[in-house]
């Protein structure tokens, strides 16, 4: 009976310090977090004289958490745990968009809940924003829908466009995602001046 007890002992001393040593190499990983933030590198636009009204994008919920999302092979959708936006994406897309904007100069920019008496008003959703590893070369998706509605009683939405951009990865890395979601958000953002300037330009005094 004895001779049995330390037999155990012994095993569950050799299991516990086993167990220890996974615990060392499978230590959790750190958790980073990413900005989402683009630059616009073209000259001012001459101004239209129009006041434009910019409201916050809205944000499909699969793709509204602050976890980066990845698409995967047989329909599989993953949320990073580990690696995360700083801000959740509609916030940060929000703000940059404004700055956007504003940096355009097409049009004079305010708020949402501004009282001035606007022209137009934009509205807009973030309908993907994921990296996608379905194929050989990954890539980083991100799609928006954007409404320039009249707000002068004319002709009601003065565009309605929905901008896809396909940015292929240099490597399958979060950091390459987040860098590939900007280059295609600044090229969406370019197109949408465009489009307003415009339309803008074309709906009259």
């Amino acid at each position: 009976m004895k001779k049995t007890s330390y037999l155990l002992l012994g095993l569950l001393l050799v299991a516990s310090l086993t167990a220890a040593c996974v615990n060392l190499k499978n230590r959790p990983l750190e958790r980073r977090s990413f900005v989402l933030e683009v630059q616009r590198d073209e000259q001012p636009r001459e101004d239209n004289g129009k006041l434009l009204r910019l409201g916050r994008l809205g944000i499909t919920p699969v793709y509204g958490g602050k976890g980066l999302v990845y698409r995967l092979e047989n329909g599989e959708v993953q949320s990073d745990y580990y690696n995360e936006f700083f801000s959740s994406p509609e916030l940060m897309l929000s703000l940059e968009l404004s700055r956007w904007l504003r940096e355009a100069a097409f049009a004079d920019v305010v708020p949402q809940d501004s009282a001035a008496i606007a022209d137009a008003s934009l509205e807009g959703v973030v309908t993907a924003l994921y990296g996608d590893f379905r194929k050989a070369t990954p890539e980083a998706v991100v799609e928006m829908q954007f409404f320039l509605v009249d707000e002068r009683g004319g002709t009601g939405v003065l565009f309605n466009r929905t901008y896809l951009q396909r940015q292929p990865l240099e490597e399958s890395s979060p950091e390459a995602v987040v860098k590939g979601m900007n280059l295609a958000v600044e090229k969406i953002y370019s197109e949408l001046e465009s489009d307003m300037s415009s339309a803008l330009s074309a709906s009259g005094s």
